[in-house]
């Protein structure tokens, strides 16, 4: 995965996981898809104006949403079958497979958008070591929290009636467990096993998420020739779960940005005791710094910027139609090549250069 460059042109994908097809894209200097029709009117126009920052806030808030509203709605259907002893309503193993495919979703959702960091640990890590702008991080970091805390939120309305009369019995035998892991307070945030410390709480967390970073930055390395492009986000799902499937028994956080989201539902409904303070303080950050960690390691130990990209003629189709603005001295045209032909036509190109100078300023 290339660094940034100092600002991004029309039609550019962010840093983060869409990197792998803009690198490889750019490698060819053609996009891999058919030539598009040309656009109404007035969404052209709306595309030339709309404010970048907020596309990617929005595509930001969106994958985050997918993500969080999969997977917290699976626990939430895990704890409600399991209160009322009906079988087949969830497990770990179904949880761990929710929040994967959410992952998943949200890539293929938010990545040409905003690059799907979809953590605020990923985005401080990809500021670290990617090039991703600095003065970009708070504002992914606030659009990911809200889209997490409006999932939370539809959760809740969800299972209201459902959370409600759990916490109703729990008054009456067990108030204590209602902000347990496996209460209802515990399906939106971090909270700790019955009589689980801090110092083993951070240390599962710690290790998940050093572990998981590795393979996610794994999965972006370019010169990675066992993962081809459009794999990376089943990949990245399927790493989240298998940490799911292996740790979440014993309290794992993962993400900041769904854990505080899910938090501030949980403080509304079920009071403050969802805000413990010291283990807030360990959900908030522990996941953060895990992922810088495993970020080091992989850039730092692993990664070679010298390796040459391999070719994986595997993941594309016999007839590939590339599209590409190709600039002459006269008006823009459209290339399109078939590889297997050899053969490149020319016909003119419906993005004129005014659309493309007007996308430009967004």
């Amino acid at each position: 995965m290339v660094h940034q460059r100092p600002h991004r042109n029309a039609g550019d994908m962010e840093v983060g996981v869409a990197n792998v097809l803009r690198t490889a894209s750019h490698q060819n200097q053609f996009h891999h898809a058919p030539p598009r029709i040309e656009l109404p009117t007035w969404l052209e126009k709306w595309e030339g104006i709309r404010p970048r920052w907020l596309v990617e806030c929005w595509g930001e808030a969106l994958g985050v949403f997918l993500y969080t509203y999969i997977g917290v709605g699976a626990t939430a259907a895990y704890l409600v079958t399991s209160a009322i002893k009906q079988d087949g309503g969830g497990s770990v193993f179904e949880t761990g497979w929710a929040y994967g495919m959410g992952i998943t979703f949200g890539a293929l959702v938010s990545g040409p958008t905003s690059g799907c960091h979809l953590s605020p640990g990923y985005t401080i890590a990809f500021a670290l070591f990617k090039g991703f702008p600095w003065r970009k991080v708070p504002q992914y970091i606030i659009a990911q929290i809200f889209g997490a805390f409006i999932a939370a939120l539809i959760v809740y309305g969800t299972y209201k009636q459902d959370l409600r009369a759990i916490v109703a019995g729990l008054e009456l035998t067990a108030p204590q467990d209602i902000y347990s892991a496996q209460g209802p307070a515990g399906v939106f945030a971090f909270l700790p096993q019955p009589g689980q410390g801090l110092g083993y709480a951070f240390l599962n967390e710690i290790w998940a998420t050093t572990i998981l970073a590795i393979m996610i930055f794994t999965v972006l390395d370019m010169s990675n020739p066992f993962i081809s492009y459009p794999s990376a986000p089943a990949l990245i799902g399927v790493s989240y779960a298998c940490i799911i499937w292996g740790y979440s028994p014993v309290s794992l956080v993962l993400n900041t940005a769904r854990d505080l989201g899910g938090r501030f539902v949980a403080r509304i409904f079920f009071g403050s005791g969802a805000f413990p303070a010291k283990y807030t303080a360990l959900a908030v950050f522990t996941n953060i710094l895990g992922t810088i960690i495993g970020g080091a390691i992989q850039i730092l130990l692993l990664a070679d910027s010298t390796r040459p990209l391999p070719d994986h003629p595997a993941t594309a189709p016999t007839e590939e139609v590339h599209r590409a603005v190709v600039r002459q001295d006269g008006p823009e045209e459209l290339a399109i090549s078939t590889p297997t032909a050899g053969v490149e036509k020319k016909k003119p190109n419906p993005y004129s250069s005014e659309r493309t100078s007007s996308s430009s300023a967004a």
